[in-house]
């Protein structure tokens, strides 16, 4: 992002807007995640949106996943509020911002 940060004013808004702040990987309850990519993705609907229907802000979030599921994005009934938590209080931050 900095290094179009003088070329690309949606780039230099993003910059000036937030404040930016670079962590380890980690969750308000403790939960670990990865930060590696196991199955690159691309071409998905935030493309679609932001490319197509000029949609300025386009994300996907993507919910934690069990680490023993072979079938993708399969969590226990435990699981499902802290992801819950964890994805509003991050929406909640960035519409803040908006």
């Amino acid at each position: 992002m900095l290094m179009s940060y003088n070329t690309n004013a949606e780039v230099q808004e993003l910059m000036d807007r937030f404040d930016w702040y670079f962590l380890p990987i980690a969750n308000p309850d403790g939960y670990e995640y990865t930060h590696t990519n196991v199955n690159a993705a691309s071409g998905g609907a935030y493309d679609w949106a932001k490319a197509v229907a000029g949609i300025k802000y386009s994300y996907t979030y993507e919910l934690r996943p069990d680490g023993n599921a072979w079938n993708g994005f399969v969590v226990s009934e435990n699981e499902i509020e802290p992801s819950g938590e964890e994805v509003w209080a991050s929406l909640a931050a960035v519409a803040a911002e908006l």
